[in-house]
């Protein structure tokens, strides 16, 4: 049964460059060898790994908890829908404190496709066992978008209508849950994060600011349910 995220692995271009960009967003980081390095929220964690072969910070991956795997990550194979997606059984980081700017966990992760029937297959019952919890279709937000839910983890899944939607699907952007949005957007931009104004968030009840610096060019937005 799949519980939650265990982790979301960035590659970056330049690790040192990363670390410092992320460590005013997230007021921590934890060395995890020369190659990589780990933030550890409530529930999950963001792995950066050095990838010098690319031009830009790209998400290339994530980690499932599955309570019936083993403590090892293993890759599940083939990989549904050409992405990078492990098991494991249990978290190898845990949350030893609140990071300093007060950004709590992960609220949802961006995934764009050309096919949401066949994620549907791939990441629900079919497969992955993921539970879809609202498949909807809002054309003023793009169209068609499905929510899958583990845990208090939510994998968004957004049809790709751009003109690049012949790629294969690929992870877009990451939203992060803090408990204060003024009071962590203040504390940011005391770091010298430039963030848009605070504003209604699409989900009735939310609050939300889109990070604009310090976010390794990803997609990033912060979100405070009411």
């Amino acid at each position: 049964m799949i519980t939650g995220i265990e982790r979301i692995l960035v590659e970056v271009p330049d690790l040192k460059k990363a670390e410092l960009e992320y460590k005013a967003f997230f007021g921590g980081i934890i060395s995890y060898d020369q190659t990589s390095s780990i933030i550890v929220l409530e529930n999950s964690a963001i792995e950066l790994r050095n990838n010098p072969f690319i031009e830009k910070a790209k998400i290339n991956g994530i980690t499932l908890l599955d309570e019936n795997n083993s403590s090892k990550p293993k890759k599940v194979l083939p990989k549904p829908r050409g992405l990078n997606i492990s098991r494991i059984g249990k978290r190898i980081f845990s949350r030893a404190r609140a990071p300093n700017n007060k950004i709590l966990s992960i609220d949802h992760l961006v995934l764009l496709s050309n096919d949401l029937d066949d994620c549907i297959d791939e990441f629900g019952a079919k497969r992955l066992g993921i539970r879809l919890a609202l498949d909807k279709t809002e054309p003023k937000w793009g169209g068609r978008m499905l929510f899958f839910r583990a845990g208090k983890f939510t994998l968004e899944i957004i049809q790709n209508n751009t003109s690049d939607s012949k790629r294969k699907d690929h992870f877009w952007g990451i939203a992060y849950l803090c408990s204060d949005i003024e009071l962590t957007t203040e504390n940011l931009q005391r770091k010298d994060v430039i963030l848009s104004p605070i504003r209604e968030g699409r989900k009735k009840g939310t609050l939300v600011a889109t990070v604009k610096s310090h976010n390794l060019g990803l997609p990033t937005l912060l979100i405070q349910n009411k």
